[in-house]
């Protein structure tokens, strides 16, 4: 009980959400099929109340040995000179208590039966006898509407209390008598019916055609091609919603090469040493104001700055090397960012979301649009025209720009087309800084 408490108090702190049983209410739109001690306690428009007929068990009652909380233990006397074995006056007498106290019991039980109507109770009972029970019940003689207790307690049956209720004119109980060779002629139409089916499933003869067009329905179903099964492989979208939540996009082509100091000779922690560098210059870059920075020194301070604020982690700030994003905003390209940045025509760390035919990405000849999603580093607009650029950390080595513009070149077209169609303006010039390189790299369109 101690550990269930601390749990539930938990889920209560972090706002977890419990749920609910799958439980039905007395009101609901449905049919419940229960025992009337299941029953107690709930209420219904309608009830049907069955077997009303059944006789009481009163096995109880005709033991050996009968035993009672108040009374005792009664059993038989047996003469063992004449050989005979009879019933003592003690044992009548349990009899007698505990053949009332069940039926006192069983009284209660149609109580809570009969209450659990709130517009219509319908009860049945079957009867071997019912006509004669029927004038049996009628003839007693009632005083106020009350049975006498001597007619109550020689009941055998719900349906015995049930009738004996009518002795008294002006009920509130419908009695209607159904013949039984009326459901059993029912019964047996319908036992005929489907002895005729499984004769007929029997001599069923699957070569024939019983039914032409029955037929020429079923080929169709069976032979039915979907006319867009090659759609069912594309990969359809991911919404804006995940876009959002999924903040900084790594590129899984960068590698670990911008240099920091080993972690194990710095003693870091397991996850640090395997983070993404390229993830922690991308973030530095996004933060990073450039238009209060000119040397390399405040490069340096504005990073101390960014973790102290809370905005860029430790780990990740041990992973960024001051020098080398200096000598990315130190280069013309990144003395044309600061610039546009201090007139208000940089933008960073722009989400988007495109729709492109599944034919144009070589997905087969379907129209069916695949929602693309992205983060462009940054753009500048220089007289009503857009300049891309791209930041890559990937390790290579002089002479093998061309790696980039192969590895980049398509998705770098999906940026240049996103931004095209959000701004409405054209994308002059593509550019992608390799900060391992620590130089820019222009692609054609021929190279996208």
């Amino acid at each position: 009980m101690f550990h269930f408490v601390r749990y539930i108090e938990s889920l209560k702190k972090y706002h977890t959400d419990f749920g609910e049983a799958s439980t039905l209410g007395e009101n609901d739109n449905t049919i419940r099929i229960m025992s009337i001690h299941k029953s107690k306690g709930l209420e219904f428009p309608v009830v049907f109340l069955a077997g009303l007929g059944k006789r009481f068990n009163k096995t109880d009652v005709y033991g050996k040995i009968l035993i009672d909380s108040d009374l005792g233990i009664g059993s038989d006397c047996i003469d063992t000179e004449l050989r005979v074995k009879m019933p003592t006056l003690k044992k009548n007498a349990l009899r007698r208590k505990m053949e009332l106290d069940s039926m006192g019991e069983e009284l209660r039980v149609l109580y809570v039966a009969m209450t659990r109507a709130k517009e219509q109770l319908i009860m049945t009972a079957a009867d071997r006898n019912l006509e004669s029970h029927m004038k049996k019940w009628e003839q007693i003689p009632c005083y106020k509407g009350h049975i006498p207790f001597t007619v109550l307690s020689s009941a055998g049956s719900y349906l015995d209390w049930i009738l004996m209720s009518q002795a008294e004119p002006g009920g509130m109980i419908d009695v209607y008598e159904i013949p039984a060779g009326r459901i059993l002629g029912r019964e047996m139409a319908v036992q005929t019916e489907k002895a005729g089916f499984r004769e007929s499933l029997l001599e069923f003869d699957a070569e024939k055609e019983y039914d032409l067009e029955y037929r020429k329905r079923l080929e169709d179903t069976f032979s039915y091609q979907y006319p867009y099964q090659a759609d069912v492989s594309l990969y359809a979208k991911m919404t804006v919603s995940e876009l959002k939540q999924q903040g900084q996009m790594i590129d899984e082509e960068e590698s670990e090469w911008i240099p920091t100091v080993p972690a194990f000779l710095n003693e870091e922690e397991e996850q640090e040493r395997g983070a993404y560098r390229g993830t922690a210059y991308h973030r530095a870059l996004e933060l990073l104001d450039f238009r209060s920075i000119s040397t390399e020194q405040e490069t340096e301070h504005a990073l101390l700055k960014l973790v102290e604020n809370g905005r860029l982690s430790e780990a990740n700030r041990r992973m960024v090397r001051a020098s080398v994003i200096w000598h990315f905003l130190d280069s013309p390209l990144g003395k044309k960012i600061r610039c546009a940045a201090g007139e208000g025509r940089l933008q960073k760390e722009q989400q988007f979301v495109i729709g492109i035919p599944a034919r144009e990405m070589g997905l087969g000849e379907s129209e069916e649009l695949i929602l693309i999603q992205g983060i462009v580093d940054a753009y500048l607009e220089e007289q009503g025209e857009l300049v891309l650029i791209d930041y890559k950390t990937d390790h290579i080595k002089r002479g093998e720009e061309h790696l980039l513009s192969e590895r980049y070149g398509l998705q770098l077209s999906y940026y240049k087309r996103a931004l095209e169609q959000m701004t409405g303006k054209r994308v002059k010039d593509t550019i992608i800084y390799s900060m391992t390189l620590q130089e820019e790299i222009h692609l054609r369109d021929k190279e996208m």
